[in-house]
């Protein structure tokens, strides 16, 4: 991967990389990179992830003419209507429906809270959210139809069709991201808030994991598809 030293998205990089393996290898999404994941713990996921994009693409919305933030703001990569695309698929499906998590809406808060005043500290979200989904989202994609059989329907989380060669557009957002961070003063406090936001994800992968538990302690687990 092209990372430029010193541009914002390497010391992004470098502040995360301790956070971003530890969310690789813990609660749901652990259980789901190794192959253990379910249908009513994916439909947790989409839950939770749901008010974040939300409130993050709300939020870049009112940052659209900023030259810092603005450059952020593509609706190619807004994952929000793909979401609610593939609950209503699960839950056609199932007739599960995932309750709501306070660590879900621990995590949006803190999206809205970033994208106060100048809304410089939402590109530590869409650094950690979008260019996630854009790497790391085709291995659990991979991994979710592998597992569960599920029909490519409830899988556009994971499908860009706006976006044709997906490695040129991650090039491209991150030198937006870099572009971003030449005009902003508050350099410390995005690389803080990257922190944050990988925290936020570990949380609520965590309480997934535990609220599963809970449903297979209890026999109502969703059966797998």
């Amino acid at each position: 991967m092209n990372v430029k030293a010193g541009t914002l998205s390497a010391a992004l990089r470098e502040r995360t990389s301790t956070l971003h393996r530890q969310a690789e290898r813990t609660g749901f999404v652990g259980a789901l990179l190794k192959g253990r994941g379910t249908l009513d713990g994916y439909a947790s996921l989409l839950r939770g992830l749901l008010p974040v994009y939300e409130a993050m693409e709300n939020a870049l919305a009112t940052h659209t003419k900023s030259n810092g933030v603005g450059l952020l703001a593509l609706p190619a990569v807004y994952r929000t209507e793909a979401i609610r695309a593939d609950l209503e698929e699960i839950s056609a499906a199932t007739e599960f429906e995932p309750p709501a998590l306070s660590a879900a809406e621990h995590y949006a808060e803190r999206v809205r809270m970033a994208g106060a005043g100048d809304g410089a500290r939402l590109i530590a979200h869409a650094y950690t959210r979008y260019l996630g989904d854009l790497n790391g989202g085709r291995v659990l994609r991979t991994q979710l139809a592998k597992t569960l059989s599920l029909d490519p329907k409830a899988l556009s989380f994971f499908d860009f069709p706006d976006i044709d060669d997906v490695r040129a557009f991650v090039a491209s957002y991150r030198a937006r991201i870099d572009q971003a961070g030449e005009s902003l003063h508050n350099r410390d406090a995005i690389l803080e808030e990257s922190a944050q936001a990988f925290r936020c994800n570990i949380a609520l992968s965590e309480a997934i994991e535990t609220q599963v538990a809970a449903r297979c302690e209890s026999g109502s687990e969703a059966v797998n598809a």
